[in-house]
């Protein structure tokens, strides 16, 4: 992904344009917007379009019938504090999205004995 090297938040509205579309096209999304609500920290939102047809049950008025409307499921999916960093964090959450399992690692446990460590699992 291009990165607007040194530039300062805000960005200018033509870089920001083409940067919220790169992010909109990685992540599949609808819609994608940076914030910055607690001084320099920058956010990552993404958001897709949803409709509560997609969650049975979840909308029912108090006769029980079903209710129906458009939504947006937005998510917070990546931050920093430079737009270097943004984009960096962006890029490694859709590495973790785009892994395999046979690709991730798995952590080892000691084989240690359960007695000698503490540890009562229920077996």
């Amino acid at each position: 992904m291009r990165q607007p090297e040194g530039q300062l938040w805000p960005l200018p509205k033509g870089v920001m344009t083409d940067l919220l579309a790169e992010f909109r096209q990685m992540f599949q999304a609808d819609s994608a917007r940076i914030i910055s609500p607690i001084g320099k920290t920058m956010f990552l939102i993404v958001g897709h379009l949803r409709n509560t047809k997609d969650d049975p049950g979840q909308w029912v008025d108090h006769n029980g019938k079903a209710k129906d409307w458009d939504y947006t499921l937005e998510s917070c999916i990546a931050s920093g504090d430079t737009m270097e960093m943004l984009v960096s964090s962006a890029e490694r959450y859709k590495a973790l999205l785009d892994a395999r399992p046979s690709r991730c690692k798995v952590a080892r446990i000691p084989t240690q004995s359960r007695q000698n460590v503490g540890i009562n699992v229920g077996i």
